[in-house]
């Protein structure tokens, strides 16, 4: 058996065998002439695919060794000094204890080491290899014509001894013409102007900060610096910063951007909280990246959402992030700790409003303020007091600091800033005592909308105590207001009643709403109105009576300009529950306690007039409300329906009276749940 012979020639076409044609085979018989042709074009089109695939750069097998395995041209085998390239059908099996034992005749010495090497270093190295281990390597290498291609094996210098591999290569083209190195995606050979190399994208529209220099561990200052500006400058709308190790990043911070092209999604390494995983510690003492507008004529709606993120502050640090002046900005899936005396997230109005912020599935920890609105006291623009329709849901506000915190604080008390048409859903967790309030809004500033606090923990404090409590709302000033239709849960205080104690006094609203202790302060421009309005707020206090003692809980502290429901729970029969409402029309009245249930005290009078020998008799029933005994509330000092007293105000007292004959028991528990319901 012979084979027709390889002649790598493209043809003008296939023979096509004709009626009349002889059956004759040999080489040159007419049944083979098509087959011929047909070998000659494939011999053609291999000797051409080996000719570029050459060109791409050999890949190092190793030591020639029986039993390895050769699967494409451009791998090569190291034997006794020089490199062998495989020619032939692959992939092939090496069987021979040498290339002239193997397949002598499709083995190719490439040359030795010193020659091999020689040649990579060379101006031609690129075209024999085709690839550059580093972007600094890059940088060496001038195209000699554009179009031309080179692959770049990963972006940092000493990317061999990283955990991690290489990361952030890819394959670069050459332009012809001048540009400005930017560290990722345009490379400009040193000294050259008439040429450069540009990244060809992985992914278009996506940019990762690995393609700038991200390795784990880095500094992430000249890497977000450099990949952040090229999305602003060329509209790309998505930068990555992966989890790349344990190591996580650092940053010095200060950055500001001026996002006025597109919006842009950041997208970090994950959100965790401690241990290994790879947080962004922030170094500085500033504000570690800005997001704003230059200029009013610039675009408002150019959106910049940060997500999934774990952030390490300082006690130095002023922020993490700042969005000023534009529509949009948003902080989602992130913890943010450690910001001891600043800001987790700040909002603020320098030459406009910046509105409609977003912040879902957030938790802020040992920091002083999860979020602050505020505006630059010098300015004279009211479109700067505006931060409408802000929108948090499910943050997480940890007081761990052992100053006063604030998950959400608006104004600084220079001006009117307005946080209106807000929706705000939040948690909290009291930690390392007191003086921690959910929402608090300074002199000046007003707050309205809808709030849902999820807190767990609260206390309700004697007027005595020396400690400052937390509340979920607190409005600083005699200026500006907070209106909230609210819910909240989980909001319940012992009283601290003890078996002795007669008389006590409380302020639950404290931990709810507070705004100057002690003053009734009405809205600026809705008369009969408190400056704190927050129907739906709840408090429930818990204790217990005690059979034959009498005692009396002075409530007081409420709000005024507000009615609010008040259910008593007892384990008595008579008592099991009984409704009140409690209206505390202005600011020094002991308010107006009504029975809603119940079945009433009826008073029944007659009058009986004799006309001769006719006598007729008129009956008239008074119905009023009635309390049962033993446990029941009254005015505020047990005072008449509006009386003003100084001593006696903006509250009620509850009465626990185990003198009563239906106690039996020694100690009854006992809930008082006040929710303010106008």
């Amino acid at each position: 058996m012979a084979y027709l012979p390889e002649q790598p020639e493209w043809t003008d076409g296939v023979y096509q065998l004709e009626k009349s044609d002889p059956v004759r085979g040999g080489v040159d018989g007419p049944a083979n002439r098509p087959l011929i042709d047909l070998l000659k074009r494939t011999a053609w089109l291999k000797q051409r695919y080996e000719e570029a695939f050459s060109g791409l750069g050999w890949a190092e097998l190793g030591e020639w060794a029986v039993g390895l395995e050769v699967t494409t041209p451009s791998q090569i085998v190291h034997y006794q000094g020089y490199w062998y390239r495989y020619g032939g059908s692959l992939p092939h099996t090496i069987t021979g204890a040498s290339p002239s034992l193997d397949d002598n005749d499709n083995w190719f010495n490439l040359g030795n080491d010193v020659s091999l090497r020689a040649n990579l270093g060379s101006g031609e190295g690129f075209a024999l290899v085709g690839q550059v281990s580093s972007y600094t390597a890059l940088r060496s290498v001038v195209p000699s014509y554009e179009g031309q291609s080179i692959l770049l094996r990963a972006h940092p210098v000493g990317w061999a001894a990283m955990s991690h591999g290489p990361v952030g290569g890819g394959e670069f083209i050459a332009r012809k013409g001048a540009a400005v190195d930017d560290g990722g995606y345009i490379c400009v050979p040193t000294g050259q102007t008439e040429y450069y190399w540009q990244r060809i994208p992985k992914k278009p529209g996506k940019v990762c900060a690995t393609e700038f220099g991200l390795y784990d561990g880095a500094a992430l200052d000249d890497i977000w610096t450099r990949a952040i500006n090229y999305c602003i400058n060329h509209s790309i709308g998505y930068l990555s910063t992966p989890a790349l190790g344990p190591a996580g990043y650092t940053l010095a911070g200060g950055l500001e951007f001026i996002n006025s092209t597109n919006g842009l999604v950041i997208e970090g390494p994950g959100m965790a909280t401690k241990g290994t995983s790879p947080v962004i510690t922030h170094t500085g003492a500033n504000i570690a990246i800005t997001f704003k507008r230059a200029a009013q004529a610039q675009s408002l709606f150019n959106a910049v959402i940060l997500k999934n993120f774990t952030i390490v502050g300082n006690a130095l640090a002023t922020a993490f992030v700042r969005f000023s002046d534009f529509y949009g900005g948003s902080v989602l899936d992130t913890m943010i700790r450690d910001y001891t005396t600043g800001t987790a997230m700040d909002v603020y109005n320098d030459k406009g409003w910046t509105e409609v912020i977003r912040v879902d599935n957030v938790v802020v920890r040992t920091t002083q303020r999860g979020i602050w609105f505020h505006s630059n006291p010098a300015s004279t623009d009211d479109q700067t007091l505006s931060f409408y329709g802000a929108r948090i849901s499910d943050f997480g506000f940890q007081h761990g600091v052992t100053t006063a915190s604030y998950g959400i604080y608006v104004g600084d008390g220079t001006r009117a800033d307005n946080l209106y048409n807000c929706d705000i859903d939040m948690m909290g967790w009291w930690e390392v005592g007191g003086n921690s309030t959910a929402l608090y809004a300074a002199d000046k500033a007003r707050v309205d909308g809808f709030a849902n606090f999820r807190y767990d923990g609260f206390a309700a404090n004697a007027m005595t105590s020396s400690s400052q409590p937390c509340r979920l709302v607190r409005k600083a000033g005699l200026t500006g207001y907070i209106k909230l239709n609210c819910k909240n849960y989980k909001h319940e205080a012992g009283l601290g009643l003890t078996a002795g104690v007669t008389a006590l006094t409380v302020r639950p609203w404290l931990a709810i709403a507070e705004a100057t202790a002690g003053v009734a302060t009405p809205h600026p421009t809705l008369p009969g109105e408190s400056i704190v309005s927050v129907p739906g707020m709840k408090c429930k206090l818990v204790g217990t009576l005690f059979k034959g003692q009498h005692s009396v809980i002075s409530v007081v502290g409420l709000p005024p300009f507000h009615r609010y429901k008040v259910t008593l729970r007892c384990g008595l029969s008579s008592t099991a529950q009984q409704q009140y409402i409690v209206n505390i029309p202005n600011g020094a009245n002991g308010g107006i306690t009504t029975r809603t249930d119940s079945v009433p005290s009826v008073t029944t009078r007659t009058d009986t007039t004799i006309s001769g020998t006719t006598a007729t008799s008129v009956s008239n029933s008074t119905a009023k409300n009635k309390n049962f005994e033993p446990v029941f509330i009254t005015n505020a000092g047990n005072l008449p329906d509006n009386t003003f007293s100084e001593t006696n105000k903006q509250g009620f007292d509850i009465h626990l009276d185990g003198t009563q004959s239906n106690v039996i028991n020694d100690e009854y528990p006992v809930s008082i749940e006040i929710e303010a319901i106008d």
